[in-house]
This record gives structure tokens, sequence and C-alpha cells, in this order.
């Protein structure tokens, strides 16, 4: 008895100092060979420890098997307190929904992270989401090694302290993740834990949508139109967009994601101008328009009248609508009698008649609210007194 009780101690200490070993504790770590580690299992024959270690489990008759867990990562010390509510569908093949293509993302950070040796490594930097882009679509992408390079076999990625995914929703070397609506403006904390062999690549990419305006609608509008500007990834949020025409900034009546409606601001000059929507800090390619009106004198029929005598002012950038064309001389209005895009007929004011005789009286046009560009040569006319018939005396 005595001599089969020796024994049992000797295998129990000889079971105990092999599961302290270097050999075994190293299973414990992910291979080169696999991505997921699984829990390290010894098998010893129970019959020769006796009854004593009742707390190892038992899967087969007169058989022991004792689990070595890996030991768990340290948590995440990230102190941004933004919400993840990521859109955690899988990308596989073709992009999943909402994810534009390459050709249409517009990459807002990335970063390239390698493996310095086959041990478990942490990787810290911020998501920075900058002011009124906290609303639209973005998207954050991991790509898991290159097309040639050596992927990480092991991965748990957090963001502001949340799970974001692990190595198991990866599907090939990618993961997407839909962060639109989930931060706010400013920094989120972003950790990933990896583990993988020297030469080992991760690369991330932080994206949104580029903001593509396809139509403007009328393309030639003057300051008083209603223009509306189609296209896609625009914000349904009026006070975080803003549609520049030229250097001035348009008034916006509404914004959707696929299209807004604006009048256009005041004091345009006329001909092409860009157009561009912004969305933030964000813009989108600019779109040439045509500012209709800013017209143009380039003279007149007489050097000088009287006033109630017809005149013809040529020019360009009229309105063929007579009720868009405004004409002065001298600052008092003039009945318009007909116009075209290149001349006006007018009526010379009689309220001119008690300054005349008047030299060098200046010749305006304002054609839908704007007024003709000054030149250095600017248009005049004299206006004589009238002259009256013997019946009048």
């Amino acid at each position: 008895m005595k001599f089969a009780l020796l024994v049992k101690r000797a295998v129990f200490v000889l079971l105990i100092s092999s599961l302290l070993s270097p050999n075994v504790l190293a299973a414990n770590q992910p291979d080169s060979t696999s991505k997921s580690q699984p829990a390290s299992i010894v098998t010893i024959n129970k019959s020769k420890l006796g009854t004593n270690l009742n707390t190892a489990s038992t899967s087969a008759p007169g058989r022991l098997q004792i689990k070595l867990q890996q030991p768990p990562l340290p948590t995440s010390t990230a102190s941004n307190s933004a919400p993840i509510a990521a859109n955690k569908s899988k990308q596989s093949g073709a992009a999943p929904p909402n994810v534009t293509p390459e050709s249409e993302q517009l990459v807002l950070q990335s970063k390239d992270l390698g493996s310095f040796g086959p041990q478990w490594q942490s990787f810290s930097d911020y998501l920075r989401v900058p002011k009124g882009c906290d609303q639209i679509p973005l998207f954050i992408i991991f790509q898991n090694g290159s097309s040639t390079g050596i992927p990480f076999q092991d991965l748990r990625i957090t963001l502001a302290g949340k799970p974001l995914g692990t190595i198991k929703d990866f599907s090939g070397k990618v993961l997407t993740r839909n962060l639109t609506g989930a931060l706010g403006v400013g920094d989120s904390l972003l950790t990933v834990q990896a583990f993988g062999p020297m030469g080992a690549k991760l690369k991330w990419k932080f994206v949104t949508q580029k903001i593509i305006v396809s139509k403007v609608n009328p393309n030639s509008f003057g300051p008083t139109d209603k223009v509306i500007i189609e296209g896609r990834n625009f914000s349904d949020r009026s006070g975080v967009t803003q549609v520049l025409i030229g250097d001035k900034t348009a008034t916006i009546i509404s914004a959707k994601t696929n299209s807004i409606q604006i009048t256009p601001p005041s004091g345009l000059a006329g001909g092409k101008v860009s157009l561009v929507v912004a969305i933030g800090p964000l813009r989108s390619t600019p779109v040439q328009v045509t500012i209709t009106g800013a017209p143009e004198v380039e003279g007149v029929n007489a050097v000088s009248t009287a006033p109630g005598q017809p005149i013809t002012i040529t020019g360009k950038g009229f309105s063929t609508n007579i009720a868009e064309n405004v004409v002065t001389i001298n600052g008092v209005a003039a009945e318009v009698t007909g116009c075209s895009s290149t001349s006006i007929q007018c009526i010379v004011p009689m309220a001119l008649d008690a300054l005349s005789p008047l030299w060098y009286a200046p010749i305006k046009v304002k054609t839908n609210g704007i007024e003709s560009k000054e030149t250095e040569n600017p248009v005049t006319i004299n206006i004589q007194s009238r002259v009256f018939g013997n019946e009048r005396l």
C-alpha cells in the first residue's frame, strides 16, 4: 500500500511539472498555421492517478482531459465615450450596402501596421471625425495582408473601448464596418491587438463617400431663379451643407441625400462660374454653370436727344423678356418698349426735361436684378431741351 501511494504521488508531481513547463505553455499561443487558437489539451490515464483529481473532466472511460485556456488580452483603455453601433455585415466579393466603389471613396485616414515578431502586439490610433461629418456615410475597411503579403493569424479590434471585430469577422482578407451615425465629432480611439509572424501586415482606411454632383437644373440661371442640384452622397441636414457659386454662398431651400434646392446668391457676375457642394471640409468636384444677367452696355444709337424720344441701346446679356430689363438714364428709369439679347428699345424719361440740357448722362441696364458691368468707357448720352412748334406759342 505504501508503495502504491508513493507511485501515485510521483505521477501527480510529474503531471503538474509537465503542465507548468515552457513547452506546454507555448502551445497556448497562436502558431504559424492556424488563425484561431483552440485550448491545449493534455490527456493522461485517469486510472493511474486515483480518485483525488475530481475537478478534471472525463471525455472517455478511464481518460482524463485538462484544458489549458489561452489567457485573455488586456481590455481597451479608451476614454472616448462615443457610441459604437456599427453595421457588422461582412464584405464578400461585392461591396456591402451603402459602400461605394473605391473610385468613389474619399480616404480620411489610413494606416499600415506590421508585425515585428511572433507575439501579441497592440496598435492604437485615433479616428478623427471633422466638424459637420458626424452624420455623413462613414466606413472603416481593414485588409489583413496584401495580395502577396502575409496576414495576421489573429486579430481583436476595438473602437472607443467597444468591440468592433475579430479575425472571425473577416471574409477573406477584408472586413468593412459601417460607422455612419456611430461616432461624434472629434477623436475616437481605435485599438488593434494582433498576432502573427514577422512581416505580417494589416492595413486600415477610414473613408467616406465622395460628393458627386451629376446635374444642375437649370444650368443657366439668374439671381431670382430656383435651382435644383442633383447627385449623390449629399447630407439631408441643411445646417451642415453649403453650396458655393463662385466665391459666394447660395441659400438652401431644402436638402436631401440626392438633391438640393437653392436660390443663387446676389451680386454674382455674369458668365461661367464654378458650383461646389460642401459638407464640412468635404468638397465636390466643381461643376461649371452660367450666370445670366450681368449685362454689358456697349453703345447707343444717338449722341444726343430730347426727353420723350426713343433710343436703342446695344450690348449683350440682356433678357428677351421686357419685364426683366430695367434701363436708367442719369439714374432715372426709362420705359422699355422692346428688347432682345443684344438690344433694348426705350423712351428717354420726361423727368430729365427739367435738367436739360444735360451732358454725358450715363446709361445703365439691370437684367434679372444684376446691374450692367462698369467699363473704362461708360456709354452716355446728351439730353437736349425740347423744341416746341409755333402752335404751342
